[in-house]
């Protein structure tokens, strides 16, 4: 039972590799704006935005998202090496009951 341990360490693995680059790539760690101020007031705009470490324009709902993503996929691919390790130890331990 070592070898789909050791598969499902390697995809867990590459899984907090994605979320450190989603972190890196996504996460609103800074935060700018500017304002344009005019002579009446309704003619005045104020934009703020967050970006990432990259530069890139985010929000906590994309970062978060994207988190949630990793995690998923991260989750569903070791059930599946998990599930295709159980089938061949069945089928190792029980080769009659598999041939039907």
């Amino acid at each position: 039972m070592t070898a789909p341990r050791r598969g499902v360490a390697a995809i867990v693995a590459w899984g907090v590799t994605a979320a450190v680059a989603a972190t890196v790539a996504l996460a609103p760690v800074m935060t700018g704006g500017w304002c344009a101020d005019a002579s009446t007031p309704d003619a005045s705009a104020c934009v703020t935005y967050q970006r990432s470490v990259l530069g890139a324009e985010s929000t906590w709902w994309i970062w978060g998202i994207a988190l949630v993503i990793v995690a998923g996929a991260t989750v569903l691919v070791a059930r599946g090496r998990l599930r295709e390790a159980s089938a061949v130890d069945d089928a190792v331990r029980r080769p009659d009951e598999t041939k039907g």
